[in-house]
């Protein structure tokens, strides 16, 4: 019944269609984005009640909302361009919205599409948690070491690198080794919360029960990351302990849930605009200088916290004006840099081979050289809708949506249901890009469930059980 009333607000939306390039249209807007809640809350409240909040289909879709709806919201309420950090085009808001309506009953119909039956357990795992922590170690020394003084004194946000790259992230090897130190926490939680789970709930002394060694290392991981200003790595490892805090420890109630949400937001959006704040020598502190650039833009109102994801929606409309300027669909081809970084420096090789650039292989490169040309040391970045119209037209962002909305469903319901280690690791991977996923393009989850699928089998020992045993364990 559910996928029939999602098809429902998804014809709907198809007859709300407009014209490609057209003013503004606030009726439409409010119908498309009224359509799209009514999506969600079918399967948050009439569906899928649930009492824990915290969950990988809120973050995404949390994320996909600020992307893709904010600023069209914000219009509708009369909020001037003028207070835009980037340029949109209005002419293409309307269309850009009911893309992303589409894009969004699709990956709701897809999540509320199947129910899955619950596989037996027929292995034991045992997970080398030695192996773990030591790579754990070497990883963090190895990042420290080759990340460099710019990024790690947070030099790289204030602008003073050589040549003016302020790209905000470890280059070179540092950014493989970034990805592996990140991924390797994930899987070690995807051990700890669940063997820790019931220490916690009990409460009281719980501390002296439990490994010592995850709390640290999340604790100087995070702080790590929010010390030089960036705040991608602190979300992803925050996401996966409260995603599997939620699950595995205690419900995170909706209360709960947007207190953590504005509490984050604030804190965020502190540090964000506090380290491009910094004077050149660094001397104020991070906070300081945050929170004094926020006092001078507070008569903005409350969107300002989120402004830097909502920005992200021009990518959209840059997507839009190319494909239909430009020559068309690109079927697949701006997928390659997301299958090329699979294999680390594979995509450099193919690329100098075959006399490739960045806006060949992905759409952020795309929009990026559209934008800026060649040689940009900026990057425009995309949207997963944009990445998937870029790619594939209308068609594919039904179609890719209701796909991922299948995945996430489908590891959700592993997690629940116990239904083994893997399923954990998945759910782990999944949490470091389910927020911020709608910001990027459609593949971002690729690379994290593939690496960590790896890690967790470099990382552990499989018994078969019999068939006898397998009821026995379940």
């Amino acid at each position: 019944m559910r996928v029939y009333i999602q098809l429902f607000y998804f014809v709907l939306a198809l007859i709300l269609k407009p014209d490609l390039v057209s003013s503004f249209d606030p009726l439409r807007v409010s119908l498309l984005t009224g359509l799209t809640v009514a999506s969600v809350l079918t399967e948050w409240c009439i569906y899928g009640r649930q009492k824990n909040f915290f969950r990988l289909d809120v973050l995404f879709i949390l994320g996909f909302f600020i992307v893709h709806f904010q600023w069209p919201l914000m219009f509708l309420f009369g909020v001037e361009m003028r207070k835009m950090s980037v340029e949109a085009s209005i002419s293409s808001i309307n269309y850009g919205t009911w893309l992303s309506a589409l894009g969004l009953i699709a990956w709701n119909a897809g999540w509320g599409a199947f129910t899955f039956k619950k596989q037996p357990r027929k292995r034991i795992i045992k997970v080398e948690y030695k192996k773990l922590k030591i790579a754990f170690v070497l990883l963090f020394v190895l990042f420290l070491i080759t990340a460099g003084r710019d990024y790690l004194t947070g030099a790289i946000y204030r602008g003073e690198l050589e040549g003016g790259d302020y790209s905000g992230a470890a280059g070179g090897i540092a950014s493989y080794i970034q990805l592996l130190l990140g991924l390797v926490l994930a899987v070690l939680l995807a051990y700890f919360m669940p063997m820790s789970g019931a220490y916690i709930r009990n409460g009281r002394g719980w501390w002296g029960k439990v490994d010592k060694f995850i709390p640290i290392a999340v604790a100087g991981y995070i702080f790590m990351y929010l010390a030089v200003g960036d705040r991608g790595g602190a979300v992803q490892a925050a996401s996966v302990v409260l995603i599997l805090y939620g699950v595995f420890v205690k419900p995170i109630t909706a209360k709960q849930f947007i207190i953590l949400a504005l509490v984050g937001a604030f804190v965020l959006t502190v540090i964000g605009w506090g380290r491009s704040s910094l004077d050149e020598k660094g001397k104020r502190n991070i906070i300081e200088a945050g929170i004094e650039k926020i006092q001078e833009r507070d008569d903005q109102g409350f969107y300002i916290y989120t402004l830097t994801l909502a920005d992200s929606v021009t990518c959209l409309h840059g997507s839009i004006a190319d494909v239909n300027s430009s020559g068309g669909i690109y079927w697949g081809k701006l997928w390659r840099g997301d299958i090329f970084s699979l294999v680390p420096l594979l995509g450099k090789y193919t690329m100098t081979t075959f006399g490739l650039k960045n806006h060949d292989v992905s759409s952020s490169g795309r929009l990026t050289y559209l934008s800026f040309g060649e040689d940009s040391k900026i990057g425009s970045g995309s949207t997963i809708i944009a990445d998937l119209y870029h790619n594939w037209g209308t068609a594919g962002v039904v179609i890719f949506m209701f796909a991922l909305g299948v995945l996430y469903q489908r590891v959700t319901q592993g997690i629940v249901r116990r239904e083994g280690f893997k399923w954990v690791v998945m759910a782990a991977a999944l949490a470091t890009v389910a927020f911020y996923s709608s910001r990027a393009g459609y593949l971002i989850f690729l690379r994290p469930l593939v690496w960590t699928y790896l890690i967790a089998k470099f990382c552990t020992t499989v018994k078969t059980l019999s068939s006898s045993e397998g009821e026995t364990a379940n």
